[in-house]
């Protein structure tokens, strides 16, 4: 995730006043723009094991088919959310 000045700050007024005591691993993570490599790397492994789980083809992969979203041959995204 990459938090630009003004949304990084609504960000953590939010964690703040809803979950404070998430405030402090999250400012080591997200407190400036970019987040440590180490955790992008660490994100991108875990997003790349659930790819090759469930068949999910990468970015560049569903670039190679050339399918925009608005073809009738290209499957609908799905929206998905986070349940706290």
């Amino acid at each position: 995730m990459r938090l630009e000045d003004g949304t990084r700050d609504h960000f953590f007024k939010f964690i703040e006043q809803s979950f404070p005591s998430m405030l402090p691993p999250l400012t080591r993570l997200y407190g400036r723009k970019e987040t440590p490599a180490a955790y992008r790397n660490e994100v991108h492994a875990m997003v790349r094991v659930l790819q090759e789980r469930y068949g999910l083809s990468t970015r560049d992969e569903a670039n190679e088919t050339g399918a925009k979203p608005d073809d009738d041959s290209a499957p609908l995204p799905e929206q998905v959310g986070f349940a706290w």
